[in-house]
């Protein structure tokens, strides 16, 4: 056993090197000691073996899309193909002839017969007529009356006819007695006719009437859309009696069409009439049986016609457009042919939002006019004036030219009429006629011309 450890000694010099002794056995692992400060980089090694490829990972998602490439060059134009073989010839088309005569199964005509038709043909005999008068002349008939001299009889063919004179009236004071009358006489005539058909209580709900004179035996309605067809004839008439009420629902609507107008509707009945808000309305409504009542427009109300009633009061809404038509229609209205509103005993209203086109008037009532107003007002005992109107027209072998008549209500002024008229005998004559509503006009410097068409 080795003995204690002495004091050590002072070192001694270096003795020679011993021989080199057998390896001892390899001691334990000794505790770890702080790490040591890293050591400068080795050179690279020589590349190792490759290992093997790893499992494929799972697909990444789309990446965003590129921006477009440039256009590439446009190639160069290719050769010129053959020319290819002509196409077969058409079948011939019909002519005009073979197309009439096969719309035509019993044609009439042959061919050198039918193309001689499509020629024109100049109408024979002379290009104008004319004939003038330079005296004054008068009339105060209210029903048409040949103007004196304003006669042709023309060869058959189509004319225009021209009228032209120099008209002239006095002013008159208005007579609150005939508006009166004139309102009973026109209440008279219209429940005079002779009814054509009846008719039940409602009326429209996208209804079609014919012209007429219908009997309503209660209350007349109307709702949603009423038309009113003339049949293409411009003097066709409808006349709706009822011996109730009248009244339109809210957004009522009266449509013409056909020709029909304002002037040649009216709406009776035995007591008050109104219309709903909203209302579009084409006629005259008059009031006139022993039961005649008051007259209300609602609200937004837009009227072509006239109001008259023999008892009551005429009230107009706010937003109410009424407009008087401009001719005078096929029944003598007489002092009240321009008129918008008339009631022979009540008053007459409106609202500051109104819009009144026609004169308007009371025999015993008040007016109260707010709004906008273009015509004259006539109140009782009032020392209002009033111009009497003229009508005049065209007649073709005693029978008025459609479209052809003039009102006019001033105290001077220029008539001038122009229609188109066919003669279809040398027996037809051309003529002018005129009436008045009521007092005196005169006439002068008057000249008629027919130019034939087809010159």
């Amino acid at each position: 056993l080795n003995g204690s450890q002495g004091i050590q000694g002072e070192t001694g010099s270096q003795g020679d090197t011993g021989l080199a002794g057998t390896n001892g056995i390899d001691g334990s692992q000794g505790i770890q000691g702080q790490t040591g400060s890293q050591g400068e980089t080795g050179s690279q090694g020589d590349t190792g073996v490759a290992g093997t490829n790893g499992i494929d990972g799972s697909q990444g998602d789309t990446g965003t899309t590129g921006a477009d490439g440039s256009d590439g060059a446009t190639g160069a134009t290719g050769a010129t193909g053959l020319t290819g073989n002509n196409g077969a010839d058409g079948t011939d088309g019909d002519s005009a002839y073979e197309i009439y005569a096969t719309n035509n199964t019993d044609p009439d005509l042959s061919e050198a017969d039918w193309l001689e038709s499509l020629k024109g043909e100049r109408q024979e005999g002379p290009m104008m007529y004319t004939v003038t008068e330079g005296e004054d002349i008068s009339t105060t008939s209210t029903d048409n009356l040949l103007v004196t001299g304003m006669t042709v009889t023309p060869t058959p063919g189509t004319y225009i006819a021209l009228f032209n004179a120099q008209m002239s009236s006095d002013t008159q004071s208005f007579d609150f007695d005939r508006g009166v009358a004139d309102l009973t006489s026109l209440y008279n005539e219209l429940n005079l006719l002779v009814a054509t058909s009846t008719h039940a209580l409602d009326f429209g709900t996208g209804e079609v009437l014919s012209p007429g004179v219908y009997d309503v035996n209660g209350a007349v309605t109307i709702s949603g859309t009423l038309t009113l067809d003339g049949g293409g004839d411009p003097d066709s008439i409808f006349i709706i009696r009822a011996i109730g009420v009248f009244g339109t629902e809210a957004g009522a609507t009266v449509e013409l069409t056909g020709n029909a107008k304002p002037e040649n509707i009216f709406w009776l009945s035995d007591a008050a009439m109104s219309t709903g808000a909203g209302t579009t309305m084409k006629g005259s409504m008059l009031a006139g049986g022993t039961n005649a009542g008051a007259i209300g427009l609602g609200a937004d109300t837009n009227f072509s016609g006239r109001l008259f009633t023999k008892l009551g009061a005429i009230i107009l809404g706010a937003n109410n457009i009424i407009t008087v038509p401009t001719n005078n229609g096929p029944f003598n209205l007489g002092i009240l042919s321009t008129f918008a509103m008339w009631t022979s005993d009540g008053g007459v209203s409106d609202s500051a939002s109104s819009v009144i086109r026609g004169d308007l008037g009371t025999a015993e009532g008040e007016l109260t006019i707010y709004g906008l107003h273009a015509g004259e007002k006539y109140a009782p005992g009032s020392s209002a004036n009033y111009v009497t109107t003229t009508t005049y027209s065209v007649y073709l072998n005693g029978v008025e030219v459609a479209n052809s008549s003039r009102t006019i209500k001033l105290d001077n002024s220029i008539v001038s009429l122009q229609a188109m008229v066919t003669v279809s005998a040398d027996n037809h004559p051309v003529e002018i006629r005129w009436k008045v509503s009521d007092g005196q006009v005169s006439l002068g410097h008057r000249i008629l011309t027919l130019i034939r068409n087809g010159y």
